[in-house]
């Protein structure tokens, strides 16, 4: 079976925080515990989660929404939320290195955080700049 797996890294090098602002993304397709294809993905400044979710309406797609699991350095309850209805499981992960972090999710030994299943309380997870 075949996974697609969306890594935040802002500078290209390494896994970024606040996911819901990152602009740069690293697609990872898997099949069979095998890396098929590393793609970077870069969107525009005003279609970012962030934007998407708050300001883009229900039927806005984004290129996250096409992958199984999303890896962040951090990331709001809001989006984790949002991500789930789109079908998109998302985890904070401590791994830095992007290409680790897919060795180490193949292998069954990344560390992460499941946020996915947690309480929302709607929001972006506090620190976004404005009221919900």
């Amino acid at each position: 079976m075949q996974h697609t797996v969306a890594v935040t890294s802002q500078n290209k090098k390494t896994i970024s925080g606040h996911g819901g602002r990152c602009r740069k993304f690293y697609f990872y397709t898997i099949e069979n515990d095998r890396i098929l294809k590393r793609e970077l993905v870069e969107t525009p400044r005003e279609e970012v989660l962030h934007e998407v979710f708050h300001n883009m309406g229900p039927e806005a797609h984004h290129p996250i929404f096409d992958a199984d699991i999303f890896l962040a350095a951090q990331i709001g309850q809001g989006a984790i939320a949002r991500l789930a209805q789109k079908n998109v499981r998302a985890y904070i992960t401590p791994q830095t290195d992007p290409d680790t972090a897919i060795k180490e999710l193949i292998e069954g030994t990344l560390k992460v955080v499941d946020m996915s299943t947690t309480q929302n309380h709607g929001g972006c997870g506090g620190g976004c700049g404005h009221e919900h």
